[in-house]
């Protein structure tokens, strides 16, 4: 992160037509990757300040801790697969990684696991993912164009983006 971002735990929760603040996180932090959805989301890594590993899951009221990330980073892009699957990918270590986790709820407290590095390290970049074999990830930090898509082991580079560009934000299924 940079010198004077606020380091944060709030959590806001949009009903549909307006935010309301809810339970907070219980490792605070900015820069963190995220998703999931009202009721069972997901918050890992970030920066609290130097890169961070936690992560936690919300189960629509609450925040649980779970089992770490195993890189450390802030910046990174999270895509989820499924209610209990999701990917974390890319981000920053004090330098642009292409490290890529996998995340498993089927234990009791869920288990991330490494998969296929992304072939240009970047952060601040866009994904989206329909399950474990067809995600994506497009753009980031240094204004990239790049697109890789995951077919569950590895990233392979296809039809990038018309204009590079970073701190984007992805949605969606691939």
């Amino acid at each position: 992160g940079y010198a004077g971002e606020a380091v944060t735990g709030v959590v806001e929760l949009w009903n549909g037509s307006s935010w309301t603040e809810t339970t907070n996180v219980n490792t605070a932090r900015n820069a963190a990757g995220g998703t999931g959805t009202s009721t069972a989301s997901l918050i890992f890594g970030g920066d609290k300040p130097g890169a961070a590993n936690e992560t936690e899951l919300w189960n629509g009221s609450s925040w649980a801790e779970q089992n770490n990330l195993s890189t450390a980073r802030y910046y990174l892009d999270g895509s989820s697969l499924s209610s209990t699957l999701a990917l974390a990918s890319g981000g920053s270590t004090g330098s642009r990684t292409g490290a890529t986790e996998e995340w498993n709820a089927s234990t009791p407290v869920g288990a991330w696991s490494t998969g296929g590095s992304l072939n240009t390290g970047r952060n601040n970049s866009a994904g989206a993912a329909a399950d474990t074999t067809a995600a994506l990830v497009s753009g980031g930090n240094p204004n990239l164009a790049i697109t890789e898509s995951y077919n569950g082991s590895s990233w392979t580079e296809v039809n990038d983006l018309n204009t590079g560009r970073d701190y984007l934000c992805g949605s969606g299924t691939s």
